[in-house]
């Protein structure tokens, strides 16, 4: 079997890790829950799954999502909500100080704060 270069694409990884499971275009389309058009899409490129779907591709693969992701994706599964709010207690600041601090307008922060509400 081909092996996956280290700076492959997103459409590459699925691909060979679709391939390595021993999984037909087909096979993962019905057990992802997805046409296999959308597969043949992300596999050639022309398309980007959002990252759940990402995320179900992988488990249908049987592999760590993160062998699938590139640096786009890796920053948008990463919990910023949750180290936002670590970084703001361990500092003792309240949201607006936080704002204050990185230079943006409270009501531009209210969306970050919403999200560490909903963590507490």
């Amino acid at each position: 079997m081909v092996t996956l270069p280290k700076n492959a694409t997103v459409a590459e990884r699925i691909k060979y890790y679709r391939r390595k499971a021993g999984l037909y275009t087909h096979e993962l389309a019905e057990q992802a829950e997805i046409s296999r058009h959308a597969v043949m899409d992300y596999e050639n490129g022309t398309s980007e799954p959002p990252l759940d779907l990402l995320n179900k591709i992988a488990d249908v693969c049987r592999v760590s999502a993160d062998k699938l992701y590139d640096g786009y994706y890796a920053f948008l599964a990463y919990p910023y909500s949750v180290k936002l709010k670590e970084v703001r207690k361990t500092n003792v600041l309240y949201q607006h100080d936080l704002s204050k601090l990185l230079g943006i307008a409270t009501s531009s922060h209210f969306g970050f704060r919403k999200i560490v509400a909903t963590q507490q």
